[in-house]
C-alpha cells in the first residue's frame, strides 16, 4: 500500500506504508537495488510484471513459430495484465488481421520498420483464399 504524497518531485523515494520506520541511508551507498522493493512508485509499475514476462515470452515464441491459435490465448492474456503494451498489441494487429492463421509467406519474422500496408495485405490474402 504505497503513502499518499503529492509534494513529491521524481526521483524521489517514497517508501511503502510497511517499510516507513526503515532507515534507507545505509543502502543508499549500495546502488539501487532497494528502491526496488521499497519505493512505492517502482513496486507500482513492477505489479504485474512477473506474471507478464514467462506468458509474453510464450506468446512471442509461438508468434515466431507460426502457431498464431497459441499466440492468440497468451496474447490474450498478456493484454489483461498490460493493456497498453506496445509489442504485444503489435503482433496481435498483424495476426488478426490473418485471423489468426499464419500466413503462406511467413518466415518467423517480419521487418519490423516496414509499414503494412493492410488494404494490400488484404487483397493478397483474399487472391490466395479465391485460389484455394
Amino acid at each position: 500500500m504505497a503513502v499518499p504524497y503529492d509534494d513529491h518531485e521524481v526521483g524521489d523515494l517514497i517508501k511503502l506504508q510497511e517499510y516507513e520506520s526503515i532507515n534507507i541511508e545505509s543502502f543508499k551507498n549500495k546502488g539501487v537495488d532497494y528502491m526496488f522493493t521499497l519505493d512505492s512508485d517502482i513496486v507500482g509499475l513492477q505489479q504485474h510484471i512477473q506474471e507478464f514476462n514467462p506468458i509474453f515470452r510464450q506468446a512471442f515464441k509461438t508468434y515466431v513459430s507460426g502457431e498464431w491459435n497459441e499466440a492468440y490465448v497468451n496474447i490474450d492474456r498478456c493484454l489483461e495484465l498490460w493493456d497498453n503494451d506496445g509489442p504485444t498489441k503489435a503482433m496481435q494487429k498483424y495476426m488478426a488481421y490473418y485471423h489468426f492463421n499464419k500466413h503462406e509467406e511467413w518466415q518467423g519474422y517480419r521487418e519490423i520498420d516496414k509499414k503494412i500496408n493492410f488494404e494490400e495485405l488484404k487483397r493478397k490474402y483474399e487472391d490466395i483464399a479465391d485460389q484455394n
